[in-house]
């Protein structure tokens, strides 16, 4: 579709050189999101969320096992919802309630763990202990941190009649956000409810065993790090820089780059957005609110195949 060469885009512009491509934000953004399970121990962590889904709602009698559960730890009667396989943002939800559900997770899936049917028993002691890693619910609390940040601005883009122009000002500000987010206290804060769900497995957060001989393939960084500064530098840290600057490619930055080429690819995407979505304000849902500045820099950009198009008639015409 997109190909620079072969794609639909490129030989559109090749009859019509204005007609410029621009991706589906929400999509983009949802690509953008994805790239956090590039972390190993997050996709990791997904695949273990979703296969505890799968065994507890696709028995009625897990079913009701996990709603007893849930009204001896006094949690609220919630199913557990599946993990979106289209749209990454929207795992949010499923995370969320995977985590506001934990304790009553965990008490059925020990109950289960009694029961006479081997295979049932047998898997509830395997996904329990799967759990239990510390990489696991580390991992599981920073999805739901960035997830949680993804949100508004996911929800913004599928609004009807949303103004693109204030779309990507919340676009710069999320990327902004995840700027500030990237501190040893934010993750602290996150460590510790890491910390409460270890609790309810009776373990503790620590440091996986790396030996030398085996560290060639594995993420080794901070090992003279304590354990936060180890999930920080080796989870945390690498899932916020994936989505930024995912983030920045897709719809530009005003954000310094990492060198002025990267510095000036964000700024020109940035500008390339801007001119093209301005022209959402002659929409007769907003014009009305509009003023020149607003429209002038689409006006610009489209101003080759506007005929004997001056600035003072399009001025006076936008006043009428």
């Amino acid at each position: 579709m997109s190909s620079v060469k072969l794609g639909v885009a490129s030989r559109v512009q090749q009859v019509a050189p204005l007609a410029h491509y621009y991706h589906c934000a929400m999509h983009g953004l949802n690509l953008a999101a994805s790239r956090m399970s590039f972390v190993r121990a997050v996709k990791n962590a997904q695949g273990t969320m979703e296969t505890v889904i799968d065994f507890v709602t696709d028995s009625a009698k897990r079913t009701v096992v996990l709603q007893q559960a849930q009204k001896r730890t006094g949690r609220r009667q919630q199913r557990l919802i599946k993990l979106c396989e289209t749209r990454f943002v929207e795992r949010y939800t499923s995370v969320h309630r995977f985590c506001e559900q934990f304790p009553a997770i965990v008490d059925a899936l020990r109950l289960m763990t009694n029961w006479n049917d081997n295979i049932t028993s047998a898997k509830a002691s395997m996904l329990l202990k799967a759990m239990e890693a510390s990489d696991f619910l580390v991992a599981i609390v920073v999805m739901k941190a960035l997830a949680s940040l993804l949100r508004p601005l996911s929800q913004k883009l599928q609004h009807r009649g949303a103004d693109l122009i204030q779309t990507l000002g919340l676009v710069r500000t999320t990327i902004s956000t995840l700027t500030e987010m990237r501190t040893e206290s934010s993750f602290q804060q996150l460590m510790v409810e890491a910390q409460t769900m270890a609790d309810e497995l009776e373990t503790t957060i620590e440091k996986p065993r790396i030996p030398a001989h085996r560290s060639t393939f594995r993420a080794n960084s901070g090992e003279d790090l304590d354990v936060t500064g180890y999930y920080r530098v080796n989870i945390f840290f690498p899932a916020i820089d994936a989505v930024q600057q995912d983030m920045e490619e897709r719809f530009g930055s005003t954000q310094p780059g990492t060198d002025a080429a990267g510095r000036r690819a964000g700024a020109a995407r940035h500008t390339h957005h801007t001119q093209a979505f301005s022209l959402s304000a002659i929409l007769p849902t907003r014009v009305a609110g509009a003023s020149w500045e607003d429209i002038r820099p689409g006006w610009e950009l489209f101003l080759p195949v506007l005929p004997e198009s001056f600035e003072c008639d399009t001025k006076a015409e936008l006043g009428l």
